[in-house]
């Protein structure tokens, strides 16, 4: 479909390249995601919640940096993607971006799978995601619609 690309001034770009699948869209996510990338990833999602049924995996698997404001666009596209009846899943967890979903305790919040088709899979049969609110420290409902998958085979980082 296309590749889309933002450098920071000391950063490798992100490049996203956006292929379709039997049920949603694959972002698969090439570089850094930081502060700088954010608007790429931003407009890609914003191009998908304005579809019907907008399901997203996001390939992290060559994503070489992502800092917490990476995380922050990646719970973002999570919110926009659910509050469009949609879901998003994640595959290729890896390196600092598994560490940062670990340490944010934000690695409960999204469906991660092994692999593409795991998790093109799991969407396919997106009845059979079970979103549940996720209670911040303050004991308020901040995060409305995470939860935990249960199909497929989530992976573990």
């Amino acid at each position: 479909m296309g590749t889309k690309e933002q450098a920071g001034p000391h950063h490798a770009p992100l490049r996203i390249t956006v292929d379709a699948l039997s049920a949603g869209t694959l972002l698969h996510l090439h570089g850094e995601l930081d502060i700088a990338a954010l608007a790429v990833l931003a407009h890609e999602i914003d191009g998908i919640v304005a579809q019907p049924e907008p399901y997203v995996v996001l390939d992290l698997s060559e994503l070489e940096f992502c800092d917490s404001t990476g995380l922050s666009g990646i719970i973002s596209a999570l919110k926009r993607v659910r509050a469009a009846d949609g879901e998003l899943a994640l595959t290729g967890v890896h390196g600092r971006c598994a560490r940062v979903l670990l340490r944010t305790g934000m690695d409960h919040v999204f469906p991660r799978y092994r692999n593409v088709g795991d998790a093109a899979l799991a969407l396919a049969e997106a009845p059979a995601f079970a979103p549940s609110p996720i209670k911040s420290k303050a004991g308020d409902r901040s995060l409305q619609g995470a939860g935990e998958c249960r199909a497929g085979r989530p992976s573990g980082a």
